[in-house]
């Protein structure tokens, strides 16, 4: 009986009509995470002005993002969900620290696909958007 390897030789496809990405394009599974600071906002501030006191405060989550995003579409992804990128920026933060100070708000996750189409051409059409709600 011959020997098999695992994994398989030439890796495995799990979309067989996408080509194998070469290992040295792919993105790093960790990207380097700083405790976020949670900014004072007034009382009643929009969740637009909410989100720009935490942008401000907190740049490092921006560039976490844009990492991961460029990354994705140099690998030939088409478009993928901004909430994917938050929960991994989530998974990364725990694998690296102990303790629960690494926080992001769900209601940023639309500002910050926004953004980060309109900051980097690449990205364009990368994140689904839908009209933002004025509440």
């Amino acid at each position: 009986m011959a020997a098999t390897s695992f994994p398989p030789r030439g890796g495995f496809r799990l979309y067989p009509s996408r080509p194998l990405a070469s290992p040295t394009v792919q993105p790093s599974l960790f990207v380097e995470l700083t405790q976020t600071v949670s900014p004072d906002v007034a009382s009643g501030a929009s969740i637009a002005e909410q989100f720009a006191a935490f942008h401000a405060a907190n740049p490092q989550v921006y560039f976490a993002l844009r990492r991961l995003a460029l990354g994705l579409r140099g690998l030939g992804v088409q478009s993928y969900g901004i909430a994917g990128l938050f929960e991994q920026l989530r998974w990364n933060y725990t694998l690296q620290t102990r303790g629960d100070a690494y926080r992001l708000n769900n209601n940023y996750r639309s500002h910050y696909a926004r953004l980060l189409m309109e900051q980097n051409p690449s990205l364009a059409g990368f994140f689904e958007t839908r009209q933002l709600q004025t509440a």
